[in-house]
């Protein structure tokens, strides 16, 4: 697990020497999507601490709330509020609109 695991990059692998882009990669509707990914993760930033870790420990780590509970010596209800926070407060810095 690593901090690029919800990360996609549209990259293609090092084997592959053609010259075409990866149909992932395509580029959409000129920047918006790169927009709303960069208020995405504004909205992360500016989180309050607890919610921030809880998500990034979720969405980044793909960690298990029983696991994140461990680490931060809580409870698994205190990380699943933390965690619906978390998404309400992003959700809502986002206009209700997913980052794509």
């Amino acid at each position: 697990m690593s901090f690029s695991r919800n990360h996609a990059t549209g990259s293609f692998p090092l084997e592959d020497q053609s010259s075409s882009r990866h149909p992932a990669a395509a580029p959409t509707d000129s920047g918006t999507s790169i927009d709303r990914w960069s208020l995405f993760h504004e909205a992360i930033e500016n989180l309050p601490a607890e919610q921030r870790e809880v998500f990034q420990l979720v969405w980044y780590l793909g960690a298990d709330q029983q696991s994140i509970a461990n680490l931060l010596n809580c409870s698994v209800r205190t990380v699943k509020s933390r965690w619906r926070e978390a998404r309400e407060g992003v959700r809502a810095a986002l206009g209700d609109q997913p980052p794509e």
